[in-house]
């Protein structure tokens, strides 16, 4: 999944009906810059336990996988 792929996912995910676009997109850039300052593997597995756990929030998964290569390849 491409990040537009995944920006639109997140969007979808954070949409309300009481939510205008502006926030939508706050929300959005809030989750990805919480995910961002995570700076390793252990924190993610368990950020990704907790999802699998009681959420199941995929795109937030998927951006916690994305994170995981990064982390990986540096």
């Amino acid at each position: 999944m491409d990040h537009k792929q995944l920006n639109l996912s997140l969007s979808r995910f954070a949409r309300t009906e009481d939510q205008s676009d502006s926030l939508i997109l706050l929300c959005v850039q809030l989750i990805k810059a919480a995910v961002n300052c995570i700076d390793d593997i252990e924190t993610i597995q368990e950020y990704v336990g907790y999802e699998n756990g009681h959420q199941q929030r995929l795109p937030v998964i998927l951006l916690f996988k994305h994170r995981a290569e990064e982390i990986r390849d540096d």
